[in-house]
């Protein structure tokens, strides 16, 4: 049939992580193989009908995107805390999407999965939401799409409190850190109490940051070498 006989077939392991997406896509790779095999050999009893197919086609797409975060969170040479929010993302809306999937035996493995996700979405989303902010890629943007696309009317709310906890956060750290100033003298008074009434309107450092341009999407980027960077710009 032409296919790479290299790939060779995968068997489900109940103790490996993604190990029934892979049974299933190297299935469906070897597809017409199966149903070759049928013809020529009346000893093969078990190939899958057409509907059976199309199940299995339609669960492995269903899984896929486990997979591929799977792959994303287990890298050891990039930093990953970045990638955390739009591939747990994408596995809720894959899940609420399947919820109201017209094949039943989908949507109840959909239901099941997804009250169990939402109950860790609910106490990580928003440490994981900061964490892609500060991808300069990314930064609010991505979280005002993500928030309209999973709660719709209510995202303004979620929005909200994920805007708060981000400046907490950064108030938090900022009182913490040295504050670095020149302190230069000055002759007149008055300028002297106009300058402190000035620092209080001027911009934070994190909202200076969220006003610049995103960086290109497609980018590539160590971000941690580019907060390394920007840390040196702000002392200077």
């Amino acid at each position: 049939m032409s296919l790479d006989g290299r790939k060779g077939l995968r068997q489900d392991v109940p103790t490996r992580w993604n190990s029934t997406f892979l049974m299933l896509e190297s299935a469906v790779y070897y597809r017409r193989a199966f149903c070759h095999l049928e013809l020529i050999d009346s000893n093969f009893k078990n190939c899958p009908s057409v509907l059976e197919w199309e199940k299995v086609d339609s669960i492995r797409t269903f899984l896929a995107c486990f997979y591929h975060a799977t792959c994303d969170f287990s890298g050891t040479k990039y930093p990953i805390a970045n990638l955390y929010f739009p591939a747990v993302f994408m596995i809720y809306v894959t899940l609420k999407q399947h919820k109201e999937s017209g094949d039943e035996y989908k949507r109840l493995m959909a239901n099941r999965m997804l009250s169990k996700f939402e109950k860790y979405w609910s106490e990580f989303s928003i440490v994981l939401a900061i964490a892609v902010i500060l991808d300069p890629r990314f930064k609010l943007h991505f979280i005002d799409f993500c928030y309209k696309k999973l709660y719709g009317e209510s995202s303004s709310r979620e929005f909200l409190l994920v805007h708060a906890k981000l400046f907490s956060l950064f108030m938090e750290y900022n009182g913490m850190s040295p504050i670095t100033s020149s302190n230069i003298a000055v002759e007149k008074p008055e300028f002297d109490k106009f300058e402190r009434d000035d620092v209080g309107i001027q911009k934070t450092q994190m909202e200076l940051y969220l006003d610049e341009p995103r960086l290109d999407r497609n980018a590539k980027l160590d971000i941690l070498a580019f907060w390394k960077e920007m840390n040196f710009v702000i002392l200077m």
